[in-house]
């Protein structure tokens, strides 16, 4: 064994007090002192003890040792791929039925593709009694003495709903066919799949199966892609209390609850608004009731400010446009958290104006109904009166009124924000930094301080550090 370097090696070398010696020393510790005695030693450094490998880094030692072998004619590289069979043998009712069956010796046997798909039972009874509710199954023995004869039984397991999953996007696109797996036009149309998208159980599980399965397919002659899927996104999870959410921790949120308080569409911008989509963020009973302010406001506005008579300023009608870019973006990209608050921005400076012409409300109730559907659809009946949102074409935008004659800069002193400023776009960082540091509240932090940093992010920023 390793007693130096693997912990159970270690203790066992400890307990009937074995030599332990040293292979890997720390980079910046002492080669000379070989002997390990009170615990297993790091396997980042270098090789000591070890021959022709002393004073190698221990990667570089691995691929030595590798290149010695091969010389040596006793061995050679080799990747190895391992695929388990957890997606079998599920002692469960729900999932596809195991086509194997049992001859009255034991031994297993393929069921003929004639008795295919072999279904599951209806009588199945789902009481906890450690095994397969197939088991107690009299409609699965009886069908299995018709066919094979008595004595013979069935598989009790079933697979994994994982299993269907990892194949059905085919399936999908070949309904009703019992011809053929998928036909080659349709499967070089449409597949692979854009996007996928799922949990991090997806990514380092049902992934894995599902690419197993389409290389197999392709292998078999009945697709053309060895690849599912193009691009792989998972969402972060949302947890309670620190935790991920399940019953056994009673930190479950129903959703039912907070759909008939405020509706579905504040639910639904509420979980997309609560961080980045892959980040996942800590769920929160308070945090929806902004949602449900903004909603009240989008309502507000565009019932009470909708009006083809007002004036619209330069300013509003390039945050339009901006906005309308912005949401259009995010969402490719599946930055909702950032849409919705583009959104929030842009009805914060319509109230603040006298409001905004028909066609200009007709866009912006179209960006925001894939946040809030059911919204935007009350809306668009108010707005247009025609139709409904989701038949629309989505808006274009004017790209010549997404540049602002001014801009609003955030000022941070030593990393927190102490004030902002509205100044001319094409202002000089020299005067920007004056007028930065002529904010009042800005000015009493930089009072008897020296500035050790300026840092100017055109457009955006101000951060000044002292000290």
């Amino acid at each position: 064994g390793v007693p130096g370097h693997d912990q159970r090696d270690f203790e066992f070398a400890k307990a009937f007090d074995l030599e332990v010696v040293r292979v890997v020393v720390a980079s910046d510790g002492d080669a000379s002192d070989i002997t390990c005695i009170d615990q297993v030693q790091e396997t980042e450094g270098t090789m000591v003890n070890s021959d022709f490998l002393d004073g190698l880094p221990i990667m570089e030692a691995k691929e030595k040792i590798k290149d010695y072998l091969e010389e040596k004619g006793w061995g050679k590289r080799i990747v190895t791929y391992r695929i388990r069979d957890w997606l079998i043998s599920r002692q469960r009712y729900w999932g596809a039925p195991i086509p194997i069956v049992y001859d009255p010796e034991g031994k297993p046997h393929p069921i003929p593709e004639k008795h295919l798909p072999w279904l599951l039972p209806t009588d199945a009874e789902f009481k906890p009694k450690g095994k397969s509710p197939l088991a107690d199954s009299k409609e699965l023995k009886e069908r299995t003495e018709k066919i094979f004869g008595e004595g013979w039984t069935p598989e009790i397991d079933t697979m994994d709903t994982f299993v269907c999953s990892s194949f059905y996007q085919f399936r999908y696109l070949a309904e009703g066919s019992q011809d053929c797996f998928i036909s080659k036009e349709i499967d070089k149309k449409w597949m692979p799949v854009d996007l996928y998208v799922g949990g991090p159980e997806h990514a380092c599980m049902h992934l894995i199966y599902a690419r197993f399965i389409t290389m197999a397919l392709k292998d078999f002659g009945h697709i053309t892609n060895e690849e599912p899927f193009q691009k792989l996104v998972h969402q972060g999870l949302v947890t309670n209390k620190g935790a991920k959410m399940s019953k056994s921790k009673g930190n479950v949120v129903s959703p039912d609850d907070f759909v008939e308080r405020y509706g579905s569409d504040i639910f639904r911008m509420y979980l997309m608004f609560l961080g980045p989509f892959s980040d996942g963020a800590e769920w929160s009973d308070t945090g929806i009731k902004g949602i449900d302010r903004f909603v009240q406001k989008v309502w507000r506005v565009m019932t009470t400010k909708v009006n083809n008579d007002c004036e619209q300023s330069a300013a509003l009608i390039n945050k339009i446009n901006y906005t309308i870019k912005k949401v259009t973006d995010d969402i490719e990209i599946l930055h909702f958290n950032t849409a919705i608050s583009a959104l929030m921005e842009l009805f914060t400076e319509i109230e603040k104006g006298e409001g905004i012409d028909l066609e200009s409300a007709k866009k912006i109730v179209l960006i925001l109904a894939p946040m809030a559907p059911h919204l935007a659809e009350e809306l668009w009946e108010h707005v247009a009166g025609d139709g409904y949102a989701i038949d629309q074409t989505w808006p274009d935008y004017d790209a010549s009124k997404l540049v602002s004659d001014t801009a609003t800069i955030v000022v941070q002193v030593n990393g927190k924000v102490r004030g902002d400023l509205e100044v001319p776009s094409d202002i000089s960082e020299e005067a920007l930094l004056s007028k930065a540091k002529e904010l009042p509240n800005v000015a009493k932090y930089l009072e008897g301080q020296e500035i050790r940093k300026e840092v100017v992010v055109p457009g955006k920023l101000v951060s000044l550090v002292v000290g």
